[in-house]
């Protein structure tokens, strides 16, 4: 069973840092946030992933790819402690957006590009997660399609980067993590 103090510790770590995110992307695109256009179709809640994308059974026939997306995963991509005193870790999350468009003019891009801005927009706006603060650097990108590459598929990348202090938030309590040495 698992303790308080394990929870909290993982609400500290980051894997709790990827699912507050996650939480806060599905509360940011709700249908609120999503606007009409000549090339959308009716409005998909996006589909929020934590860390990693679920297994889908590619073989069902029945199955309708582009009700998949939008789709986001929110990962955690590297962690670092740039002093050697332990006073300060960053951790960088990178927010990968996806979205599907099958019309002529190309123009699905803006599904992904939209979702991003919105999500920067209130992670700018509300930059702490319990523990945790938003920094700079903060990094989006927007791959252009090569040759081999084309519709209906558009991405968008955000990478963010947020310090979490002390990564030792309080003494570790010996009967959850005993001393096996």
């Amino acid at each position: 069973m698992i303790g308080y103090e394990q929870i909290k510790l993982l609400d500290n770590s980051p894997a709790g840092l990827v699912d507050s995110i996650a939480e806060r992307v599905r509360n940011t695109l709700d249908k609120s946030w999503w606007y009409q256009s000549e090339h959308s179709e009716e409005y998909r809640t996006p589909h929020v992933h934590s860390q990693y994308l679920p297994i889908r059974n590619v073989s069902d026939e029945e199955n309708d790819e582009s009700r998949q997306f939008p789709i986001i995963q929110v990962f955690h991509a590297q962690g670092e402690i740039k002093a050697n005193t332990f006073d300060e870790a960053t951790q960088k999350i990178i927010i990968a957006f996806g979205g599907w468009d099958l019309s002529i003019t190309a123009q699905g891009w803006r599904i992904p590009t939209a979702m991003m801005w919105a999500v920067l927009q209130n992670l700018v706006a509300h930059p702490f997660i319990g523990s945790f603060e938003m920094t700079a650097p903060i990094e989006w990108s927007l791959p252009k399609l090569s040759e081999d590459e084309h519709p209906p598929y558009f991405t968008a990348t955000l990478t963010t980067t947020w310090k979490c202090g002390n990564i030792m938030f309080e003494p570790v309590d010996k009967s959850v993590y005993p001393d096996n040495s």
